[in-house]
């Protein structure tokens, strides 16, 4: 019993070693056509429930595996996938969109549903990021 937990210890090791050995870090920063960072820009791996955000001065880490697809996307700029390939380092730019933002209703306790719906007072913002509405 005892050469069998063995075996499998070791068995479980080397996979969980192969595994990890097969993706890689890739660091980079997102910036808008300006060469300005986009805080806060979100990247994925495309076809896999992992991702990322960049910090506030758009710089980002994530490992992925080799030839990776990132798909990477920011509040008011257009989504775009940039492949990995062998780079370790990137620099991505995001054009901006022409999509304006919904509207937007922030309420305490997680509760979730229409204007019209709520029994309380409403305050209504107006958010705009460089777009026109």
């Amino acid at each position: 019993m005892r050469k069998f937990l063995c075996l499998l210890a070791a068995f479980l090791y080397f996979v969980v070693i192969t595994a990890y050995s097969q993706t890689k870090e890739i660091s980079g920063k997102v910036t808008d056509a300006t060469g300005s960072p986009i805080p806060w820009a979100t990247i994925k791996i495309k076809g896999a429930k992992t991702g990322t955000s960049a910090d506030a001065n758009g710089l980002f880490k994530i490992n992925t595996p080799p030839n990776a697809t990132l798909v990477v996307s920011g509040i008011g700029f257009e989504t775009i996938e940039v492949s990995v390939a062998n780079q370790q380092s990137l620099t991505i730019s995001l054009k901006l969109g022409n999509t304006p933002l919904g509207k937007v209703v922030v309420t305490a306790l997680d509760i979730r549903s229409e204007k019209k719906a709520l029994g309380f007072a409403v305050r209504l913002l107006s958010v705009r990021f460089g777009i026109k509405a």
